[in-house]
């Protein structure tokens, strides 16, 4: 007996060694790699695509921001700082500054307001040119500081900010996101262990989304699938306008492989306008025109895109312009209350899977304290496309309901139950989303970047540097990016000059087809990296910012 027992203490010893031995042989691995990780980066990040300059005696001028300021997309040389500073000078025979390009690739905002001190330090700059925030949408480095900043310290906010440090984590995200999930993708059984119905709200959501499935470049099989998904949906949805627009895209996309499906896919949108006014969207308009133009051998799918484009609104181009802009054009701001609130009403029905615009409508009406209305608003958003941006509504749903508690409105507890049922309907029809409805919001990430903007600010006041800022350039098949708004109203709150890049490439390049000419394909047709020509065209607008804000030296005359 004792002699088993030794024989199991032995067995348990040996264990419990190998064990061991294969935690640290693993706790080992990833230091290494992370390691690894670590130095290539460092690596990349010591690159730049700017020349090195001469030392002069010129007022420096430091250029930072993510991969745009560093030029990603364009030769060595050709980054728009570059590119700048060869402008001025032909301008004035010699640059007036020195050039210091300091961008670095997927820099978001925490990560330059906690490296411009150092740059300040080192370059002893004049003037500071900033282009931040677009990259805290998916990398999120410093959030959980600034969370606890705000909120107070928590564990989860502590152990997420601790995971993000780590380089080995973030590749594994990224490996994930990008290799092993494309990777795994059946064409022919696409989110297979989920329900039809399910599957048809993901098919909605992900092919209105071009970062995950673009129609135009789906195979066959893809096309297939997704199509049958969305078509046995709206057969007992019929109005669902989401879904209508999903099935229309696909539908032309499809007939790339079969004509038959691209005459459907324009027959769903005869449907749609004809139904309602009011359902004559973007996403029509946009179709419309472009396969209208693919089509101009066939002359019925000719006749019918004119006989559909005949249709738009009036009132069109405005909403477009709030489309690619994320604000109201100016020729509404006399309108009253009660107009302007109908503007972005019809607005939202046009963009109908824009969430910028519906999130911009949301705010007015909790500004004007119509919340059972905004409530609304949201609630449309999540039926419509319920697997695209619910996070951003469920998420924006909980905000309103703690300002609801904290109030002494009589109406609070109605509309919090209201709210309760919208959240409990949600995770009744999706169980296996719930998690992502705490992600990180648009509201959050808004408040993140504006404090960043705040740092930034007050270590460029304390070393006595003048601050300019820079809007993004839009994407290559979409509107502005969300940031922009953020950055124009940090602007005009701080008395900031500011370079609307965003705003410039929409005032020479309005059509997203004819704007492509701008960008590069370093990683793809879907990268928005600009190219050569396109960082030339924000070169060019920084001379009348500089001009605006006095910091040029009057041309030198013969």
């Amino acid at each position: 007996m004792s002699n088993g027992c030794e024989l199991i203490e032995a067995m348990k010893s040996k264990l419990s060694r190998r064990l061991l031995a294969l935690i640290l042989g693993l706790v080992v691995t990833v230091a290494i790699f992370e390691i690894l990780l670590r130095t290539i980066g460092f690596a990349e990040l010591s690159k730049s695509t700017s020349r090195d300059q001469a030392q002069s005696k010129h007022p420096v001028v430091v250029f930072a921001g993510n991969s745009h300021t560093l030029g990603s997309g364009a030769p060595v040389g050709r980054s728009y700082p570059d590119q700048f500073r060869e402008i001025l000078a032909k301008k004035y025979g010699e640059p007036p500054f020195t050039i210091v390009n300091v961008g670095r690739g997927n820099a978001n905002s925490t990560f330059v307001a906690d490296a411009v001190p150092g740059f300040i330090e080192k370059h002893n700059p004049t003037y500071l040119v900033v282009m931040t925030g677009e990259t805290n949408y998916w990398n999120h480095f410093g959030f959980g500081r600034f969370h606890q900043k705000v909120h107070g310290w928590s564990f989860g906010a502590e152990l997420y900010e601790l995971a993000y440090w780590s380089r080995t984590f973030r590749f594994v995200q990224l490996f994930s996101e990008f290799v092993v999930k494309p990777r795994a993708r059946d064409p022919e059984n696409v989110f297979a262990d989920l329900e039809r119905s399910e599957q048809a709200y993901m098919w909605i959501a992900v092919t209105n989304n071009g970062n995950m499935y673009n129609p135009s470049t789906m195979t066959e099989g893809e096309l297939r699938t997704a199509y049958e998904a969305v078509s046995e949906f709206l057969a007992s949805n019929p109005n669902h306008l989401g879904g209508t627009e999903t099935l229309m895209e696909l539908g032309i996309a499809r007939g790339r492989f079969d004509i038959k499906y691209l005459m459907e896919g324009l027959s769903h949108a005869r449907n749609l306008v004809e139904l309602s006014a009011e359902k004559y969207s973007y996403p029509v308009d946009r179709m419309l025109n472009v396969y209208m133009k693919e089509a101009q051998s066939d002359p019925k799918i000719h006749a019918l895109a004119v006989d559909l484009i005949a249709k738009r609104p009036k009132m069109f181009e405005l909403y477009s312009e709030f489309y690619n802009h994320f604000a109201p054009p100016a020729a509404i701001e006399a309108m009253s209350t009660e107009k302007h609130i109908e503007f972005l009403r019809t607005a939202v029905l046009y963009h109908p899977n824009q969430p910028q615009v519906r999130y911009y409508y949301f705010q007015k009406l909790v500004e004007l304290k119509r919340i059972s209305e905004a409530i609304d608003v949201i609630k449309d958003g999540i039926d419509l496309n319920p697997l695209a941006n619910h996070y951003n509504w469920i998420s924006t749903l909980r905000q309103v309901d703690e300002k609801l508690k904290q109030s002494r409105f009589a109406g609070a507890p109605a509309l919090a139950e209201k709210i309760a049922m919208i959240i409990a309907d949600f995770k009744k029809r999706f169980p296996a989303h719930e998690g992502r409805t705490r992600h990180i919001t648009y509201t959050e990430i808004e408040s993140w970047v504006k404090s960043d903007l705040e740092r930034i600010l007050a270590e460029a006041k304390k070393r006595n540097v003048k601050v300019l800022l820079q809007t993004y350039p839009p994407e290559r098949h979409g509107p502005e990016k969300p940031v922009d708004r953020i950055i124009r109203d940090f602007a005009r709150e701080h008395e900031l000059p500011i370079s609307d890049t965003s705003r410039h490439f929409f005032s020479i390049q309005p059509d997203s087809e004819k704007r492509k000419e701008f960008y590069t394909k370093m990683y793809g047709d879907y990268d928005n990296h600009l190219g050569e020509s396109g960082y030339t065209e924000i070169a060019k607008i920084l001379v009348p910012a500089f001009e605006s804000a006095g910091w040029l030296p009057a041309p030198k005359t013969n």
